[in-house]
């Protein structure tokens, strides 16, 4: 057993000199957002909200059809008692609303706003209840439907911009404002004249009292290709308000001549403080294009679509633009997004127009409670942009979303996904925060009609921070060509100002001339010499002065055999060839070739001379390499095997022997078989020297370490053919054979020389297969002249750290 134990342990020994080594890895580890559970979303225990008024008055000679549709759907996490009222028509309602399902509340048509311009008294829809819920509004009329996501008393502000769309013939844009407290003083600085005539940009005050509703209008301009938009129209309150805009039925995009048809567009709007720097914008599933419009506040606003400077916006100003494309808006100051659906004779005949807002990446949420708001023949749709790390903790109504229905959003870190959702009440959540819209189409009856709500988001107030955070550079995962795109995108980040070329060697790149603030850019490489190394060090500072060194070098990688770029952060790299470590694991299976020439050897005597035969064995193995050169590395091998090796010694002498049955006297001749069956271990240690394209020559020494020492022990009668043993049969072990051979070495030695092909499989893993030849260099045994040799072949994988 000691004896067992030391060879064990002189194995061990070998093992860690082997794999012990002196190396440093570096690790990067993504940035994660911090998000505060107790910040303020969009359900609560109060609301004031409002109808504006929708297409056009009832007509009497026009069928039910079009008559007007006034309807609310809440819903909530928990069992929640709703009253609602609109005081200036005795409208007063209590509501049970069980947790996780969706009620649906119809209102009358008289709760609609239809002046413009006046105060309508406590004609709002004022909502309470015991429990948070999420409510949403329905306008609807024939073919010229939108839907609102309400706001909660809570997140509501006393400043807002109006986000609007442009005149249709004699259908307008329109704002409302509900004030929530008596003697609420309201400022209003209109975009274009009004229907009472107040002038562009001029200010005029109105005094409201709690539940009071004051709609606007811009003027209406028959024959005339002017367009009368709000979009733009500054609204300051002493106390808080709610803010409604849209329009009573627009058509979208706004060119000439226009795509029909014309819809209904309502949202109720942010305030000021809940707006945001940075947004994605997705395609909207079943239609070919879409139109967003940008809205500013702040003078000299930088508006970037996808790294690409659009415009530089004044307070008041927006930008307008139609796509087919998913979309990255950024914004060096805070800025409202809205996207809108366009009219069914755009290409596709599906839906019409609607209008909602965009939530910024800053006031994303990581759960919403949501309403489809429209039963019947619809098409219900949500849109959901996510961090792309976080795609797999995605839930919706507590099932995971199926990963392959996410895309990359362009070179940004986030990814979105379109699904369809049935009718009803849906919760979704995630690990890290995100974003969700939802939206619909309608068909069949319902056809030429869409409807489109924000999600929701977070309402924190908006409050600059010092940009403290320096560039970062990632590789573009584009396997067509190699980039890497510098970003300064984070929530309180300024944008990139300028980037400073340090040191190149043979590295090919385009310098970029940077608009400044741009929160992107991508910077692609090719090397001047393909199959020489380079090195390219770099500067990149943002507007806040924070600044990055980073070096990208040019280096040949074995495992590929080929030369890569590798990213490497600060100006101290040393770029070589990755010199790194390959291990792997593989079956080995070996033709053996016993070389003897003795009689007797330990314990065992076969009364003439051994004579060894060819024989397979087998089991597995272990290997390690480092890579010193771009063709050679130095490689070290540990197998586990067995020795099936078989040989006979037919005795020197022949003895006579006479037969019983016939008394004949016979040549009597025996000879003495002997089986090593024990197990040994291998270490080869030695290089690899790539030849070609993933082919190599291998060759090293070897040390082989015995485990066992056990055989099997056996005498045959060779002749005459007819006798047996007292057994009955040609073959016996005698009593008292020996069991082990005694003069087995511990250890001996080989050399070794062999060919190898690698094949890559996927990204550091390769499969290799390898045929050796080992010389045997010593004896098997210690007293007697017994050699070895081995023809193996191996079948295995490597990795590549």
């Amino acid at each position: 057993m000691n004896r067992i134990f030391s060879k064990y342990f002189f194995l061990i020994v070998i093992l860690l000199s082997l794999l012990v080594v002196n190396s440093s890895l570096s690790q990067t580890q993504d940035s994660v957002l911090t998000y505060s559970p107790s910040v303020k979303n969009p359900e609560g225990k109060e609301f004031w909200l409002c109808f504006m008024k929708n297409f056009k008055d009832d007509d009497k000679k026009q069928s039910k059809a079009n008559d007007l549709l006034l309807e609310l759907f809440i819903t909530g996490d928990k069992d929640a008692n709703v009253i609602i009222e609109v005081k200036s028509i005795n409208l007063r309602k209590s509501i049970f609303v069980p947790a996780g399902t969706v009620k649906s509340i119809k209102l009358d048509p008289q709760a609609q706003v239809r002046s413009f311009e006046i105060i309508e008294p406590a004609h709002s829809v004022h909502i309470t209840s015991d429990n948070p819920i999420s409510v949403y509004g329905l306008n609807r009329r024939f073919q010229t439907t939108d839907t609102y996501l309400g706001l909660p008393l809570e997140v509501l502000g006393t400043e807002y911009r109006v986000m609007s769309y442009s005149i249709t013939d004699d259908l307008m844009s329109e704002f409302a404002v509900v004030a929530t407290e008596n003697n609420t003083i309201v400022e209003i600085a209109p975009t274009v004249e009004t229907v009472s005539g107040k002038k562009t940009n001029e200010s005029y005050k109105v005094t409201l009292n709690q539940g009071d509703v004051y709609q606007v209008g811009g003027a209406r301009r028959p024959n005339s290709r002017l367009k009368s938009d709000l979009t733009g129209s500054y609204i300051k309150a002493n106390k808080k308000i709610a803010v409604f805009s849209g329009h009573q039925c627009a058509y979208v995009p706004s060119v000439t001549p226009e795509i029909i048809a014309c819809n209904h567009l309502a949202e109720q709007l942010p305030p000021l403080h809940a707006w945001g720097k940075h947004f994605y914008i997705g395609r909207l599933k079943l239609r070919s294009k879409y139109t967003y419009r940008v809205l500013a506040h702040y003078p000299n606003t930088k508006l970037f679509e996808n790294s690409n400077l659009l415009q530089i916006l004044n307070p008041g100003e927006f930008y307008e633009k139609s796509t087919d494309k998913d979309i990255q808006i950024t914004a060096d100051k805070p800025v409202l997004v809205a996207q809108y659906s366009q009219g069914f004779k755009n290409g596709d005949s599906i839906g019409d127009p609607m209008m909602l807002l965009i939530s910024p990446t800053q006031q994303f949420l990581r759960k919403y409670r949501f309403a489809t708001p429209v039963n019947g023949e619809w098409e219900h749709i949500i849109n959901i942009v996510v961090q792309t790390n976080s795609i797999r903790t995605m839930q919706l109504d507590g099932k995971a979303i199926d990963t392959s229905e996410f895309r990359p959003l362009g070179i940004s870190r986030y990814s979105i996904a379109y699904l369809t959702i049935p009718f009803g009440t849906h919760v979704i959540e995630g690990a890290m925060p995100f974003g969700m819209y939802s939206y619909g189409f309608g068909k069949g009856f319902d056809a030429f009609d869409a409807y489109g709500t924000m999600g929701g988001q977070s309402f924190m107030e908006y409050e600059p921070v010092k940009d403290i955070n320096a560039p970062t550079a990632d590789i573009n995962p584009n396997k067509t060509k190699y980039s890497i795109i510098l970003r300064d995108d984070g929530i309180n980040d300024t944008g990139i100002k300028d980037m400073l070329v340090l040191d190149n060697v043979n590295i090919d790149f385009k310098e970029p001339s940077f608009i400044e603030a741009i929160p992107q850019y991508e910077l692609t490489l090719t090397p001047q010499i393909s199959s020489a190394e380079g090195r390219l060090t770099f500067q990149v500072r943002d507007m806040a002065l924070n600044e990055s060194l980073f070096t990208i070098c040019y280096v040949y990688d074995q495992f590929e055999n080929t030369y890569r770029f590798v990213l490497n952060t600060g100006s101290g790299t040393i770029c070589s060839a990755d010199y790194g470590y390959t291990f792997g694991a593989f079956f080995k299976y070996s033709q053996n070739y016993n070389n003897t020439n003795f009689i007797e050897t330990g314990n065992l005597n076969g009364l003439g001379k051994f004579t060894g035969s060819n024989n397979s064995s087998g089991y597995f193995g272990i290997l390690a390499s480092k890579l010193i050169s771009d063709k050679l590395s130095y490689t070290a091998k540990l197998t586990l095997e067995n020795y099936n090796s078989y040989l006979s010694a037919p005795d020197s002498t022949i003895a006579k022997v006479r037969d019983i049955t016939t008394g004949e006297l016979k040549d009597f001749h025996q000879r003495t078989n002997v089986t090593l069956n024990g197990i040994y271990s291998q270490l080869f240690l030695g290089a690899e020297y790539l030849i070609f394209k993933n082919l190599y020559l291998s060759g090293g020494l070897s040390a082989a370490i015995n485990f066992s020492e056990s055989i099997d022990f056996e005498r045959e009668i060779i002749f005459p053919y007819d006798f047996v043993y007292a057994n009955g049969k040609r073959k016996n072990t005698p009593q008292g054979s020996p069991k082990e051979l005694s003069s087995i070495s511990t250890l001996r030695f080989g050399a070794y020389a062999g060919i190898g092909y690698s094949l890559p499989i996927y990204k550091r893993y390769s499969a290799f297969v390898e045929a050796d030849y080992n010389f045997a260099l010593t004896d098997l045994t210690s007293d007697a002249s017994w050699k070895m040799n081995q023809l193996s072949i191996l079948l295995g994988m490597k990795f590549r750290l």
